[in-house]
């Protein structure tokens, strides 16, 4: 899978970004782009191209959510799964996280942003537990993650999403959604659905990337995606009543 430098191993610049990119987001975690971006040795230029057009980006990525959820919608549904306080609530940071993601990536590479009227973008929760490592979780956990990760359109990316990473804290939860979301993630609409999020719009910025950061900012745009899509679908099916595991 990719290179990272997680949340509890970053210091100097690196940390003092992330809590920035926390603070100034929104969101309870640094998501995995900025993770690989530090990584790379692009964090602190791609953050300096975004905090600098925060309301654009806002914009952008209210839009995109608003896209997503349509797309949702038209997917065929997912049972009703046990959703506990944890899962809900990291749920709720991706769905924000996921969609905050998709316009940076695309405000790096320099794409055209449209002028058409805001939808709102959800909050997410203030506080959610820390992102487990994936080397501690248990084998099975381990598996489901994996497999999860390669049931999706984003699949050929090598990326490992950080959402069914963090959401194997609750266990019952993932057990029960691998299976239900691996057939969704296969279907022809929610590919085509995928392939609609996913498509960049035009480029008229000459922003001259790094090769490395073109091809990961490239990627991220289809796993990213894909997550959005998932996680939505995921938010809008009945939800099975459950008590949380501590």
């Amino acid at each position: 899978m990719i290179s990272e430098i997680p949340e509890h191993e970053a210091t100097g610049d690196i940390a003092r970004s992330y809590a920035e990119i926390r603070q100034r987001l929104g969101l309870p975690v640094v998501n995995l782009i900025w993770r690989h971006l530090a990584a790379l040795g692009h964090l602190e230029e791609s953050w300096q191209r975004v905090k600098t057009r925060l309301p654009a980006l806002n914009a952008q990525a209210a839009r995109l959510h608003h896209t997503a959820r349509t797309l949702a919608d038209r997917c065929p549904p997912l049972p009703s799964l046990p959703q506990g306080e944890i899962a809900r609530g990291i749920l709720a940071s991706y769905e924000r996280g996921n969609s905050m993601n998709l316009a940076m990536v695309r405000m790096v590479m320099g794409c055209a942003f449209t002028t058409e009227a805001n939808p709102v973008l959800p909050d997410a929760p203030t506080s959610i537990p820390p992102v487990p490592r994936f080397s501690e979780l248990p084998i099975c956990l381990r598996e489901i993650v994996d497999r999860l990760a390669a049931a999706g359109p984003g699949a050929t990316t090598g990326i490992r999403p950080t959402m069914w990473v963090h959401l194997a804290l609750e266990p019952d939860f993932l057990r029960a959604a691998e299976a239900p979301i691996a057939q969704l993630v296969a279907l022809p609409d929610f590919r085509a659905a995928h392939a609609k999020l996913a498509a960049l719009p035009p480029r008229p910025e000459n922003t001259d990337l790094p090769k490395t950061m073109e091809t990961a900012l490239d990627r991220f745009n289809q796993r990213i995606s894909e997550m959005l899509l998932t996680g939505l679908c995921v938010a809008r099916c009945k939800q099975a009543t459950m008590e949380t595991r501590r």
